[in-house]
């Protein structure tokens, strides 16, 4: 049996202040009194240290946790959406600095890396002409992309994602 207790709300269930990020506080699951009207085993609550310290009763589970600090993504979505459009779907007669034989590879590590970034999410694997396909799905809008999958040697690997994390400005 799975659980989901869900994420924090960012809010201290005993003065409602928000959560300070980079401070540590707790998380709490409390039996549900009312499960058969909600459907879950246990209520989530989290509070700050002084909250904490008033030691709220009837806790049956709790843990230490510390807000990180979010951070924009320095490179727009937009950005990576259509560097990938084109690595896919390249103009003819454009000029590709990207070496023909080098562009599955890179059109490889590219969607997963939007799979990571929740940008785009697989919707089925395939297999064409002998070659296993992943069919990424771009979320909102559904735009299909078809992408050879690649084994890459551990070398490979490291330098492309160098390469994009200089690109893009983001780590890999």
């Amino acid at each position: 049996m799975e659980w989901d207790f869900g994420k924090t709300t960012r809010k201290c269930a005993g003065c409602s202040n928000n959560l300070p990020e980079e401070e540590f506080f707790y998380s709490t699951l409390f039996v549900n009194p009312d499960v058969k009207a909600k459907g879950d085993n246990f209520l989530r609550r989290d509070y700050c240290n002084p909250c904490w310290e008033k030691k709220p009763e009837g806790v049956f589970s709790f843990w230490k946790a510390k807000l990180t600090k979010k951070q924009a993504p320095k490179t727009p979505r937009e950005v990576l959406v259509e560097f990938f459009d084109n690595l896919v779907n390249p103009v003819p007669d454009a000029q590709s600095e990207i070496a023909v034989e080098a562009r599955p590879k890179i059109m490889y590590l590219f969607g997963l890396i939007l799979l990571r970034r929740r940008i785009v999410k697989i919707k089925e694997n395939i297999l064409k002409d002998n070659q296993s396909y992943i069919v990424f799905e771009r979320i909102p809008d559904g735009k299909i992309y078809e992408v050879p999958e690649m084994a890459l040697s551990d070398a490979e690997l490291i330098s492309l994602k160098d390469q994009f994390a200089k690109i893009f400005e983001f780590e890999v």
